[in-house]
């Protein structure tokens, strides 16, 4: 009897962790690419978890960011850095060494994860 009880626990808690583990998002970028400015339109949404940039600089490196702002005329790019008070960091995007830039495909990004759970 008691075994069956430690069993059932294991079970239970190996069943959580696994959970825990496959429920971690993915982000599924559009394949073309975008404006600075069309970007900084997607950031309506950016913190619903469906706003994300990827942005690409010249030299091929890649940023990712929660949304795109802009003030008096010049971008940034947003990030959320977690913690026990969740902050807000804005990077200067200087838009002559942009390449390019992607915005997140919220569809195929919930579709990648629930097949990726299921």
């Amino acid at each position: 009897m008691k075994t069956a009880i430690q069993r059932f626990r294991l079970q239970t808690l190996s069943y959580l962790f696994i959970m825990a583990l496959l429920s971690q998002s993915c982000i599924v970028y559009q394949k073309t690419p975008t404006t600075l400015n069309n970007a900084f339109g997607h950031e309506v949404v950016a913190f619903t978890n469906y706003g994300k940039v990827k942005l690409v600089n010249n030299n091929g490196k890649k940023h990712y960011f929660d949304g795109i702002r802009k003030e008096d005329s010049i971008y940034y790019g947003l990030l959320k850095i977690k913690g026990d008070v969740e902050v807000e960091m804005k990077v200067r995007i200087d838009s002559t060494k942009v390449a390019e830039i992607y915005l997140e495909d919220w569809r195929k990004s919930r579709l990648a994860t629930i097949g990726l759970i299921c």
